[in-house]
């Protein structure tokens, strides 16, 4: 699922055997993202931070990328 409401961009992504959410809020001033994990009928937050360093901002953005060009080609592949 991506979800892009106003700043806030969401998208799961693969962690050893399970899926995690993950969550960023991104702004001029600040980034944050917040990693969720389901187990079973429950999800938990994994954690939650403030990121600080440009770098690390650009390497999230990037991963969120990867995911939603590979959601859009497979929308693309599905007939209705």
């Amino acid at each position: 699922m991506i979800l892009k409401n106003g700043k806030i961009k969401i998208w799961t992504a693969p962690y050893k055997n399970t899926k995690r959410t993950k969550l960023l809020y991104s702004n001029d001033l600040y980034s944050y993202i917040i990693i969720l994990e389901r187990n079973k009928n429950d999800m938990h937050i994994i954690s939650s931070y403030l990121i600080d360093e440009p770098g690390y901002l650009k390497n999230v953005l990037k991963e969120y990328n990867k995911y939603k060009k590979s959601l859009l080609n497979k929308l693309r592949g599905f007939s209705f």
